[in-house]
């Protein structure tokens, strides 16, 4: 996603240390962005670069479902097949995943709560209280088969 976005730069910070935890480091140089805020086009440009680079990933984390629809474009466009080739995991678990795209697996952001829990970070910063940091729970939705190790 783009890197100026606190959000993107939490899930990959995020998900970089599960991996460094996990004895898996992953390196700055394969993590991938598009210009712009178009998520599909960005998605498209940054497995565009992954690709280029000439290593093709087992495996690719994208910091929204929009992002992985645009990495799946360019996948298919290079006859990289998801999950057969590659796993392909989104975040957010977009409502229509299981209409439009029935192969990505995706971390599932509870939306009902994130609201609630917006209004109530605004309120403790407006009563003059510290900003609050709240994490959600999740969950990982698989749709398919994780694709190769």
């Amino acid at each position: 996603g783009p890197l100026q976005s606190s959000a993107t730069r939490d899930r990959i910070t995020a998900f970089r240390a599960s991996l460094s935890e996990a004895g898996v480091p992953l390196p700055a140089s394969r993590i991938a962005t598009g210009d712009g805020i178009d998520h599909l086009a960005i998605g498209h440009a940054a497995m565009d670069r992954l690709l280029a680079a000439g290593t093709r990933p087992a495996g690719i984390f994208c910091s929204s479902d929009l992002i992985a629809y645009g990495a799946h474009r360019r996948l298919h466009e290079a006859g990289i097949r998801v999950p057969a080739d590659v796993a392909l995991v989104g975040f957010d678990d977009n409502p229509l995943n299981d209409w439009v795209a029935p192969w990505l697996t995706s971390v599932q952001v509870p939306y009902r709560a994130y609201g609630a829990a917006i209004v109530e970070a605004l309120a403790a910063l407006s009563a003059g209280g510290p900003a609050l940091r709240t994490i959600l729970p999740h969950r990982f939705v698989v749709r398919t088969p994780a694709g190769p190790a």
